[in-house]
């Protein structure tokens, strides 16, 4: 079942956006709008395929943290924020929350404080809050729960010219996430497309693919060689 959840305009009104909008912090407020008796949640970037089962996932043991998260590559992040070098600073594409723990360390006004005391170095808006709140309490998960590198296009890689990287990478991973290639956007902005372009035909808004990439030319230029020189001459 799915249930929308109206969220109230006051929230989140006055801070700092940045490049992306205040509905990137609403994942802060599962205190405020949220059922008391759930136990736990796995919030999931809207940028992200799930093309495995993940239960496993879902009911993976916490321990004693509060939530479950995949540490991001700029670990310098940690000290830009005002966090002790040293640690993991997390991405918070896919988080599996405890809310038994969670609720009780962050709440919309304690994360109002937490972005007023960053300022100006606030980097990645909520993703940097929840490092701030949590810091020490984040469980470190698998990468293929929150697989951002394999489908991040990289002029440096070879194995990448072509649609798929690593092939055994890829029949491991659940959680393909998006982040940086962006299929429905650009031709040539990622790699992994084509696990995008499945899903697309499968759901109702496929008429979108037969309209527009399913166009002889638009195959062309999805074909990796092609995809790697726009790559290039782009971006050097």
């Amino acid at each position: 079942n799915i249930f929308l959840i109206d969220v109230a305009e006051h929230y989140y009104d006055n801070v700092p956006i940045l490049r992306w909008s205040k509905e990137t912090y609403y994942r802060l407020l599962f205190n405020e709008l949220l059922p008391t008796n759930l136990d736990r949640i796995l919030y999931l970037d809207c940028d992200i395929i799930v093309d495995k089962n993940i239960k496993d996932f879902y009911y993976l043991n916490l321990n004693s943290y509060c939530l479950g998260a995949f540490p991001y590559s700029s670990s310098n992040f940690r000290e830009l924020i005002g966090l002790k070098s040293g640690g993991d600073y997390f991405q918070a594409g896919v988080i599996l929350f405890d809310l038994n723990k969670s609720r009780y360390v962050i709440g919309y006004e304690k994360s109002l404080e937490i972005i007023k005391k960053i300022g100006s170095n606030l980097i990645s808006v909520d993703q940097d809050v929840i490092n701030v709140a949590f810091d020490g309490k984040i469980k470190t998960i698998k990468e293929k729960y929150n697989n951002y590198h394999i489908t991040n296009f990289n002029a440096k890689n070879l194995n990448r010219i072509f649609n798929y990287t690593n092939k055994k990478e890829i029949d491991h991973t659940s959680i393909f996430h998006y982040a940086t290639g962006k299929p429905w956007n650009n031709l040539f902005s990622g790699s992994c497309e084509d696990i995008w372009y499945k899903y697309l035909l499968l759901s109702p808004y496929s008429y979108l693919y037969k309209e527009k990439f399913g166009r002889l030319k638009y195959k062309i230029l999805r074909s990796g060689l092609i995809k790697y020189f726009l790559f290039l001459y782009i971006h050097i």
